[in-house]
């Protein structure tokens, strides 16, 4: 998905804490609202059904119309992700009603964090894993989401790590923005 202000997502409508929102879904919105979102640029890569670790990646790419405005963006933002360190999104309307924010770190233009996607607190349901990552590069603010799969297996295929692959996958997005300016 390629477009303007209008491709951002509305997931985050009855979350709570508010202020957490953009660790637990990908380009909101409501997070983006205090800035001037030149374009938006969105896409998801789903598994083919074989046994993998990652279920799924999602990739955004948010234009802002200055390097100083996204670098004040991204300040801010790993700012509100430490503040959600330990903290419990809950989406009354949502599949996985509860988004338990932990792990939150900032290392090299990276803020990342660990989510626990649960569908509530008397579900039996295993929660779901998601690695969060949010980089800056010249205007860019890119986002990483990798949802891996609640219970796995050594026969699982990839390398796939919740501590690294979203870090990762945003380092590979910010050098490819560097070849591109």
């Amino acid at each position: 998905m390629f477009g303007g202000s209008d491709s951002l997502g509305d997931s985050d409508v009855s979350a709570r804490p508010a202020d957490c929102v953009g660790v637990g879904y990908l380009t909101q919105r409501n997070v983006y609202r205090s800035v001037e979102v030149k374009s938006v640029a969105r896409v998801s890569w789903r598994h083919d059904g074989s046994s993998v670790k990652v279920d799924d990646v999602d990739e955004g790419v948010v234009a802002l119309p200055s390097a100083a405005a996204a670098d004040d963006l991204f300040a801010r933002f790993s700012a509100q992700w430490k503040e959600c360190d330990g903290t419990t999104l809950t989406v009354p309307a949502s599949a996985f009603g509860q988004r338990s924010i932990t792990d939150v770190r900032v290392a090299d233009s990276v803020v990342a964090a660990t989510v626990s996607l649960r569908r509530g607190t008397h579900s039996i349901l295993a929660s779901v894993p998601q690695a969060r990552a949010v980089g800056v590069r010249g205007n860019c603010v890119v986002e990483v989401a990798v949802t891996f799969f609640g219970i796995t297996h050594p026969s699982d295929q990839g390398s796939a790590d919740i501590s690294t692959s979203a870090v990762d996958i945003a380092h590979a997005m910010m050098d490819r923005i560097s070849e591109l300016s």
